[in-house]
């Protein structure tokens, strides 16, 4: 009796690593970052 194929468990860095890879060439990494930045200040600012 075959086991269903479960989908794999990655860690956040192994997600976060396979994102960046299908993300495309042309996307401005330094605008995500600071994007990601600006998220964190509201966060942490409330």
């Amino acid at each position: 009796m075959e086991m269903p194929s479960t989908p794999r468990k990655l860690g956040i860095w192994q997600r976060a690593i396979e994102m960046s890879r299908a993300t495309p060439e042309s996307r401005n990494r330094y605008v995500d970052s600071l994007r990601a930045v600006a998220i964190l200040c509201v966060i942490f600012g409330h």
